[in-house]
């Protein structure tokens, strides 16, 4: 599916990768419904945008998920339905399980998992109605790959995997693609959002994400895998071996995994 014409509704989109996302596929002729919980960081990027006339905002807090569910589904309507609904939204974490309150595991839930699934749940109707439509998730290489330090967040991302792949399997009939982006080190403000044990950020950059993919470069790969209608890409430096470590030698990505600099 190419993006030129098509109405895009992108979560997450005031700042990192989602902002990346804005630009290239404003670039690419989409026509934007941005979502994020920040008005002016929102209309910011919506003035940088490729015709930023073209473009809308909506400011929605996710973890109120069936709240958004419904402002999501009214935008739709206003629109006259979206072709493509990308998840991007999400928060990460940074501490270990045994220090982590379960109130932070159900907040991670919530943005990571639940708000997709009941955004999809609230559009998807009526994407099937017209026989087509792309819902696009941004996980995680961490949604394939366990890390210390990240439970919760690799949790909520191996759902959000699990969930999609099943909806793909049962709708491609109707004219759906599913669209899996697993995204490595990118270099964002992600950690310093990450939430810790407490629920409060962490406020500090990890040296990987740091170091990591530039968001311009990544939103181009991600771009292109959904245009090629991907069923799944993953996008980063060498920390996408891991997945083919993780398949093929399990026992001995378990050693390395155990030694992973996490903090």
């Amino acid at each position: 599916m190419k993006l030129k014409g098509k109405r895009v509704l992108l979560t997450g989109a005031s700042a990192g990768i989602g902002e990346a996302l804005a630009y290239e596929m404003a670039r690419r002729g989409a026509h934007l419904t941005l979502v994020a919980r920040r008005q002016e960081a929102l209309e910011a990027v919506r003035q940088a945008c490729e015709r930023p006339d073209d473009h809308r905002c909506a400011v929605i807090d996710l973890t109120d998920y069936r709240a958004a569910a419904r402002k999501v589904a009214e935008l739709s309507r206003q629109v006259g339905g979206f072709d493509v609904v990308v998840h991007n939204a999400g928060i990460s974490q940074r501490s270990f399980a045994v220090e982590t309150a379960i109130d932070v595991d159900e907040r991670l839930m919530a943005v990571d998992y639940f708000a997709p699934v009941a955004i999809t749940k609230a559009l998807l109707p009526e994407m099937i109605q017209r026989g087509h439509g792309q819902i696009v998730t941004v996980s995680s290489l961490a949604g394939k790959m366990a890390t210390p330090y990240r439970s919760g967040y690799s949790a909520a991302k191996h759902a959000i995997i699990g969930f999609m792949d099943a909806l793909r399997a049962e709708t491609w009939r109707q004219g759906i693609t599913v669209t899996v982006l697993l995204p490595g080190f990118i270099a964002t403000g992600l950690s310093l959002r990450a939430l810790t044990g407490d629920g409060s950020p962490l406020n500090q950059l990890d040296d990987a994400q740091k170091n990591g993919m530039e968001p311009a470069r990544c939103a181009r790969l991600m771009v292109d895998a959904i245009e090629a209608d991907r069923d799944e890409a993953a996008m980063g430096g060498r920390e996408k071996y891991g997945l083919y470590l993780k398949r093929f030698f399990p026992r001995l990505f378990n050693r390395v995994i155990r030694k992973a600099k996490v903090r």
